[in-house]
C-alpha cells in the first residue's frame, strides 16, 4: 500500500488549491471542520494538556535532582532554561499533535465517515459537486490553522503553570528568576519570535496537514455499517499518530543538528 498512501498525499497537496465553484458553500464547509477541530472544547482540551506537561515537567526536574541541596543551586538556572527550550521544541509539539492526531483526526474520520455511510457523499456525485473539492480542501485547512493555534495555547499554558510551579517551590528566587533563565534559549537580542520557530512551525504545519488527510481518505472509503465507520476511526487514530511521530523523528536528525 505504499505506492497508494504516496499517491493520496500527493492527491491531498493539489486540493489545498481552494478550486470551489461555490465560494460560500466552501467557507461553510471549512468552517464547519474548523468547528469539529478548533472548538472551544478543544481549547480547554489542549490547554488542560499544557498545564499537565508544565506541572510536570517542572515538578520532577527539580524534585528528583541528584543532591539536589548541592547541585540545585549551581544548575537550577541551567535546569530552566533547558526546561523552556524543551517545553517549546520538544515536550509540547509532539505531545499535543499526538492528542491532535487522536481527539482531531477520530472527529474528521467519524464526520466523514457517516457522510460516506449514509450515501451523501453520493449525492453530491449526482449533483456534479466533487467531495473533496469541498471536504478534504476544507479539512485541510482546518488542520493547517487549528494546529499552530492549539500547540499555541499549550505552550502557554504549560510556561504558566510552570512559572507558578517555581516560584511556589522557590520564593526566594520569584517570578523575575524563572523569567531570566526559562526564556534564555529561546529569545535572541532584536527578534521577535522565538528561536527556532520556523522549525516548529515547519514540523507542526507537515503534522497537521497529514492526519487531515489521514482522516479524510480512511474515512472516506466504502462504508457498508456502523461497524466500518468505527474501524475506519480507529485506523485513522492509530495511523495518523504514528505519522505524527514519523515527523518529529524525521525533525530530529535536522532541527537539533
Amino acid at each position: 500500500a505504499t505506492g497508494e498512501v504516496l499517491e493520496r498525499g500527493l492527491t491531498a497537496l493539489l486540493y489545498l488549491l481552494p478550486l470551489w465553484r461555490s465560494w460560500r458553500w466552501g467557507a461553510r464547509y471549512l468552517a464547519h471542520y474548523l468547528s469539529l477541530v478548533a472548538s472551544p472544547s478543544s481549547w480547554l482540551y489542549f490547554a488542560s494538556a499544557g498545564v499537565i506537561t508544565g506541572f510536570v515537567s517542572t515538578h520532577f526536574v527539580f524534585k528528583f535532582l541528584p543532591h539536589r541541596q548541592y547541585t540545585e543551586p549551581l544548575i537550577s538556572d541551567e535546569l530552566l532554561s533547558g526546561l523552556g527550550f524543551a517545553l517549546f521544541r520538544i515536550l509540547v509539539p509532539v505531545l499535543l499533535t499526538i492528542l491532535l492526531a487522536a481527539r482531531c483526526g477520530a472527529a474528521i474520520a467519524s464526520d466523514v465517515g457517516n457522510r460516506v455511510y449514509s450515501q451523501q457523499l453520493d449525492a453530491l456525485r449526482s449533483m456534479g459537486v466533487s467531495p473533496p473539492r469541498y471536504l478534504l480542501t476544507g479539512i485541510l485547512y482546518a488542520f493547517l490553522i487549528a494546529t499552530p493555534l492549539l500547540v499555541g495555547i499549550g505552550f502557554l499554558a504549560a510556561k504558566w503553570t510552570s512559572l507558578a510551579i517555581f516560584v511556589y517551590n522557590f520564593p526566594e528566587h520569584g517570578g523575575h528568576y524563572w523569567q531570566a533563565h526559562f526564556h534564555r534559549n529561546l529569545r535572541l537580542p532584536g527578534q521577535f519570535l522565538y528561536f527556532g520557530t520556523l522549525w516548529l512551525m515547519a514540523k507542526l504545519l507537515i503534522a497537521g496537514f497529514g492526519v487531515g488527510a489521514i482522516a479524510y481518505f480512511v474515512g472516506g472509503k466504502p462504508k457498508k455499517s456502523g461497524v466500518e465507520v468505527s474501524r475506519g476511526i480507529t485506523t485513522t487514530i492509530i495511523g495518523a499518530t504514528l505519522f505524527v511521530l514519523l515527523v518529529h523523528f524525521a525533525f530530529a536528525f535536522f532541527e537539533f543538528d
